[in-house]
């Protein structure tokens, strides 16, 4: 479930869970002054897991690859995010998460290269190319702008070679399938992939997520 249907309590407890986890770590006490928590939601479904490559499809302000390469000791983080403000600050994140080396591509991915408009929401981390459903947009969802962005074709740009285990997470706010669709070579490489849908209608277009599970 997304945070913007986490009902109220719930996103309390979390919020108050990102903040202990960081409190007990020093060294990224700097992220607070960035307003930049750990993604924790996945913990429990990866106890016990590690990777040495994590490709981070829609990484925000690196929320996942801050969790990714403390709890999961990944070695080799790609993140793919668009937004040009995100990208430049993921750039400046990549020196908190030593060892690890972080690649940052500032594009988007899609079954077809292109530029499109990305739609940029009043929360940074649920922009999309979809545009936000009339009745859900308010609050996270209100969109603030455009920003015309490259979109590539998976495969074409995440060549690696990576080394395994490899751990792929798409985030993509309803564009699941298209990037699905754009990297079958990194997937057939990847020994697991965790995929982020939403069942409540917040985007027009937005992948079904049986369509998803079924991919």
């Amino acid at each position: 479930m997304s945070d913007l249907r986490r009902p109220s309590a719930d996103l309390l407890a979390l919020r108050i869970q990102k903040l202990f986890w960081l409190a007990r770590r020093r060294k990224r006490w700097a992220l607070l002054r960035k307003r930049i928590a750990p993604s924790l939601e996945h913990s429990e479904m990866f106890v016990g897991s590690s990777f040495a490559t994590v490709i981070d499809i829609g990484s925000n302000l690196g929320q996942f690859a801050i969790w990714a390469a403390e709890s999961l000791d990944a070695k080799h983080i790609v993140c793919v995010e668009p937004l040009p403000d995100s990208s430049r600050q993921l750039e400046q994140l990549a020196s908190f998460l030593k060892p690890s080396q972080v690649e940052v591509l500032n594009v988007a991915l899609g079954a077809t290269s292109g530029n499109k408009a990305l739609h940029v929401t009043a929360a940074s981390d649920s922009s999309s190319l979809l545009p936000p459903v009339a009745e859900e947009a308010g609050g996270a969802l209100r969109e603030v702008g455009t920003h015309t962005v490259r979109v590539c074709v998976g495969d074409d740009v995440l060549t690696g070679p990576y080394t395994r285990p490899i751990l792929v997470k798409i985030d993509v706010q309803g564009s699941e399938l298209d990037v699905l669709n754009g990297i079958p070579q990194l997937l057939s490489n990847a020994d697991a992939v965790l995929v982020e849908v939403s069942f409540a209608s917040l985007y027009d277009g937005q992948a079904d997520p049986s369509a998803v599970v079924a991919n």
